[in-house]
C-alpha cells in the first residue's frame, strides 16, 4: 500500500514541475518579440517582418494605457479584425494571469493537499486550458484576416502568420491546464 502512495506522490511532483516549466514557457511566450510575422515574397527578394505582444498591446490601450477588458469582450465581433485584436490582447492576459494562478495552487495544492484545493486547482486547469485553446484561434484568425494578406501570382505575395510567442503562451497555457488537471485527478 504504501508503494501505490509513493507512486501518486510521484506523479504530484512531477506535474508540479511541469506546471513551473509551462508557467515559465508562458510568460516568456509574451516576452518574445514575434507574436505574429508578415511574410512578404517578390520577385525581388523576400522579407520577414516580427511583430510583438506588446506592440498589439499598445495598439488597443486608451490614452492612458489602459485596455477595457470587458468592453471588448462584450463588443467581439469575429469579422471585425480590430475587434479580434483586441480579444487576442485579452487573452493573452487572461492565459498569463491563470497559468500564473494555476500555478501558485498547484504548489498550495501539494503543500496542503486538501480536497478543496485539488477541486479549485482542477477547475483553474481546466480553464487554462480553454484561454490557451481560445487564445490560439483568435490569434490565428486574425492572422487569416490580416488585411496586407494577398497574393498577385508569383510577382508578390505577403502573409501574416502565428509567431513563436503565440505559440509559446497557447501551448504553456494548454500544457499547464492539462498537467493540473492530470495531477489533481489522481490523490
Amino acid at each position: 500500500m504504501a508503494n501505490s502512495k509513493s507512486k501518486t506522490g510521484m506523479l504530484g511532483i512531477l506535474m508540479g514541475v511541469l506546471i513551473l516549466g509551462l508557467c515559465a514557457m508562458t510568460l516568456a511566450g509574451i516576452f518574445i518579440d514575434e507574436w505574429t510575422v508578415i511574410n512578404a515574397e517578390t520577385f525581388l527578394g523576400s522579407g520577414k517582418e516580427s511583430v510583438s505582444f506588446e506592440d498589439y498591446k499598445d495598439s488597443v490601450a486608451d490614452s492612458e494605457g489602459k485596455i477595457d477588458f470587458g468592453g471588448i469582450l462584450e463588443n467581439f465581433d469575429a469579422d471585425d479584425n480590430t475587434s479580434l485584436k483586441s480579444t487576442m490582447v485579452v487573452f493573452g492576459y487572461i492565459a498569463v494571469a491563470v497559468v500564473c494562478l494555476l500555478t501558485l495552487l498547484y504548489l498550495l495544492k501539494m503543500l496542503l493537499n486538501v480536497g478543496l484545493f485539488r477541486f479549485v486547482t482542477g477547475i483553474v486547469g481546466i480553464c487554462a486550458l480553454v484561454a490557451g485553446a481560445v487564445l490560439i484561434g483568435v490569434t490565428a484568425s486574425y492572422c487569416d484576416k490580416f488585411l496586407l494578406n494577398f497574393s498577385i501570382g508569383e510577382v508578390a505575395k505577403a502573409e501574416m502568420a502565428v509567431g513563436l510567442g503565440a505559440y509559446l503562451t497557447s501551448i504553456g497555457a494548454m500544457g499547464a491546464g492539462v498537467a493540473a488537471v492530470i495531477g489533481c485527478a489522481k490523490k
